[in-house]
């Protein structure tokens, strides 16, 4: 014989399913779990149905539910019957699991009708877009009421060409945070950051020319068509494989592009030296290994100590940079982060510097080469020291 375990849903009767209501009509004996639900109120008002209200209020804990589930199926085992739960039977809070496990340790068929949960009929109304900020969704709302009649004169003034400033200014202030290694400013910069992106978007959906959906979908397509490896039946095991595949399938989408395509005007350039050198070395247009370039620095160096006049110079110098973030490149560093690096690194050590010529009230513009050299070269002491300390 079969024991069916059902679910009476969150409330009247209405609620039922069709199964479950066909199933307590059926004349099958009923066990319910508790009286005190308004579906077993209308559908046996006579109390011709046994209940378990005496072993204990239903949710009281896992003992309850033991002494239910051992009196269900030891009145149900022989003729089967119809075990009735509030909401759905598997759901937490019921002895219905404890039910189903008693009758598989003892060979009992059982099955399981579904009822509609108290969670499906749980209404949760939505933030507000101001509240709903940790979601795409509720930034882009608020950036979006800014921008619209009635919100802030400012936001509804810019443009494209407004914002850019402020596009570049945001990177660089998020950069500066990725070097901080400070992940809450990291954080904070990234989303000034992605300001800017829903601030672009805003003032194109005013002009009608695309909206977040092209961004979002431009980039998942991209996304998906480059790594065939993930979501198609294509092969790549390694970072450096990835990469190759990646330039092989961008330059079979713009196969009449430069190799140099994609590497901005606007780009910082030490950077955009580093990238285009790069992008030359993929196609073969290189120096065979590391010597070539530190031959060519060599002979840049010279060159530029040669220069006769001040053109002449500002050519060979941008040589040498150039040749630089060759090297650097090769040598698997990143150029502009390690002039950032060394900035950052002179900054410190000069402000130490500072400080210490007004310890000892001195200007250093009053100060030979040699007292310079001494305040210098105790800063790097200071903080070696400090370093080593940590």
């Amino acid at each position: 014989m079969t024991i069916h375990v059902a679910g009476l849903g969150p409330g009247p009767s209405g609620l039922l399913t069709l199964e479950v209501r066909d199933l307590l009509m059926s004349g099958r004996p009923v066990i319910v779990a508790t009286r005190h639900h308004p579906c077993v109120k209308e559908l046996d008002a006579e109390g011709t149905w046994d209940d378990c209200d005496r072993f204990g209020k239903p949710g009281q804990g896992a003992e309850v539910h033991e002494v239910v589930a051992a009196y269900v199926v030891d009145a149900l085992a022989a003729g089967g019957g119809v075990f009735a739960v509030p909401g759905h039977p598997l759901m937490s809070g019921s002895a219905a699991p404890n039910v189903l496990a008693l009758a598989q340790a003892r060979g009992i068929e059982i099955e399981i009708h579904a009822g509609l949960s108290h969670a499906d009929a749980f209404y949760v109304s939505p933030l507000q877009p101001e509240e709903d900020v940790r979601t795409l969704d509720g930034l882009a709302a608020i950036v979006r009421r800014l921008n619209a009649p009635g919100g802030c004169p400012w936001d509804q003034e810019q443009t494209h060409e407004s914002l850019r400033k402020y596009l570049l200014e945001e990177t660089y202030e998020t950069l500066e945070a990725l070097d901080s290694g400070d992940r809450a400013a990291m954080a904070e910069e990234l989303g000034d950051l992605l300001l800017q992106i829903f601030m672009h978007v805003e003032v194109a959906r005013r002009e009608g020319t695309f909206s977040l959906g092209d961004v979002t979908g431009g980039i998942g397509r991209k996304l998906i068509r480059r790594h065939p490896h993930v979501f198609a039946s294509g092969d790549a095991r390694t970072a450096s494989e990835v990469e190759q595949n990646w330039e092989k399938l961008k330059q079979l989408e713009k196969p009449d592009g430069s190799a140099l395509g994609g590497v901005p005007a606007g780009m910082p350039a030490l950077a955009a030296s580093q990238s285009l050198q790069s992008r030359a070395r993929k196609v073969g247009f290189d120096w065979p290994d590391i010597d070539g370039p530190l031959e060519k620095l060599r002979e840049e160096i010279a060159e530029f100590a040669r220069a006769a006049d001040a053109s002449e110079r500002e050519d060979e110098f941008g040589d040498i940079l150039f040749v630089a973030a060759n090297i650097a490149d090769r040598l698997g560093l990143d150029a502009e982060q390690c002039l950032r690096a060394a900035n950052r690194k002179f900054r410190t050590r000069f402000e130490l510097v500072e400080q210490l010529a007004g310890e000892r009230g001195v200007r250093l513009d009053e100060l030979q080469i040699e007292g310079l050299d001494a305040l210098w070269d105790e800063a790097k002491a200071r903080l070696a020291a400090r370093t080593n300390a940590l």
